[in-house]
């Protein structure tokens, strides 16, 4: 069984659920470690670090700007306020 991935998956459905988009930026920075580790990323289509280093780096600084994002928007959210303010 592939715990890892019914956990993300159970992340998804629950932020889903709820509204707490922090979920989702947990499941990306999840996503950001496994693709360090890796060496590669996946986005419609497999991104080695060791052929296509400027697509890698963008995508994974990308989902790693994505997950601050949603935690910042979810601490304004708490705090009361709304964050495109």
């Amino acid at each position: 069984m592939k715990w890892k991935a019914w956990l993300g998956l159970a992340l998804v459905y629950v932020s889903l659920l709820t509204g707490i988009y922090s979920l989702w930026a947990m499941v990306l920075i999840a996503w950001v470690i496994g693709d360090l580790r890796a060496r590669e990323t996946w986005f419609l289509e497999t991104v080695p670090r060791a052929t296509h280093p400027v697509t890698y780096w963008a995508l994974l600084l990308s989902w790693t700007a994505f997950s601050i994002l949603l935690l910042a928007f979810d601490v304004m959210v708490l705090w009361g306020g709304q964050w495109w303010r």
